[in-house]
């Protein structure tokens, strides 16, 4: 046999192996179904708690009162984007992937990699639920279980990667869920970052100037955009008036910000006038007046 013809059947057999190592030739008609289904029912719930968010709309719980700690608190985002967000892409993906739109050669390896890493994300954010933020949210448990069974249904009664080696699916299921856990440990901490001497100097001086023009910010303790306008302060915020519009968060005044007619949070008051949604410093000092002292 020549070296030509020899390396057209090594060609034919390495494609071969990766069809089968990593294509959809071990789900049968009836899985592909079900997680689809489950996909879609995935993306349902993903894309309402995406409006929601983007909307500022009422979210009803249908079991606790948990939901808009968790959907609107601190950790609702990664990096900007909206957790829920991110599970329009994954069931978006998912549903991509077995209808053949994408990439369908590796269509198995992409299922798996990214039903774990779902998992994965959506056991972090457990964790986060339990032990930090001490609320439970029925649609994230909901979204929880969907993905385990769009796992489960993607290795019984056969692993969707047939043929390959267990000792693989360890590798790729370790890289997986290194890449996503340290991809969220990341984002967060970005988000978190400090503010330098001078930042921190001048938002100082901003917070005292508001203060001192009567302004005023109203939020509640669980929403996640006056988080972020917390964080442009920094320890700064402590310099400003704030009022707690939640009954059950510390020192609240409901009845002052209904008073206000505050709707949506956060909501700044500055000369007499309303503004919703988290201002940058610059917008700030603008409607306020403020003007920096030279250094």
């Amino acid at each position: 046999m020549s070296n030509e013809a020899m390396r057209l059947q090594r060609d034919r057999r390495r494609r071969r192996h990766a069809r089968a190592y990593y294509g959809m030739d071990g789900l049968g008609v009836r899985r592909k179904i079900a997680i689809a289904v489950l996909a879609l029912a995935g993306l349902g719930i993903s894309l309402y708690l995406t409006v929601v968010h983007f909307t500022g709309s009422e979210l009803p719980c249908p079991v606790g009162n948990g939901c808009d700690l968790v959907l609107e608190g601190e950790y609702a985002t990664a990096l900007g984007v909206p957790v829920s967000a991110i599970g329009v892409l994954a069931y978006g993906a998912i549903l991509g992937i077995l209808w053949r739109f994408i990439l369908p050669r590796y269509g198995g390896i992409l299922l798996y990699g990214i039903a774990l890493a779902g998992i994965t994300f959506a056991a972090y954010l457990a964790y986060l639920e339990a032990f930090v933020v001490q609320s439970a949210c029925s649609y994230c448990f909901l979204s929880f279980a969907i993905i385990i069974s769009i796992f489960v249904a993607l290795l019984r009664p056969t692993p969707v990667l047939t043929g390959l080696p267990w000792k693989q699916y360890r590798l790729i299921s370790l890289a997986v869920i290194i890449v996503v856990l340290a991809g969220v440990l990341t984002s967060y901490q970005v988000a978190q970052k400090t503010l330098s001497a001078e930042e921190q100097a001048y938002a100082l001086g901003l917070a005292q100037h508001l203060t001192a023009s009567q302004a005023v910010m109203y939020g509640t303790y669980w929403c996640a955009h006056c988080a972020e306008q917390k964080a442009l302060f920094g320890e700064a915020f402590r310099a400003v008036t704030y009022v707690e519009c939640d009954p059950q968060g510390k020192d609240a005044e409901p009845a002052r910000c209904e008073g206000k007619g505050v709707k949506g949070y956060p909501m700044w008051e500055i000369g007499g006038r309303m503004y919703q949604g988290t201002q940058t410093l610059a917008a700030l000092a603008r409607l306020s007046g403020y003007q920096a002292p030279s250094p």
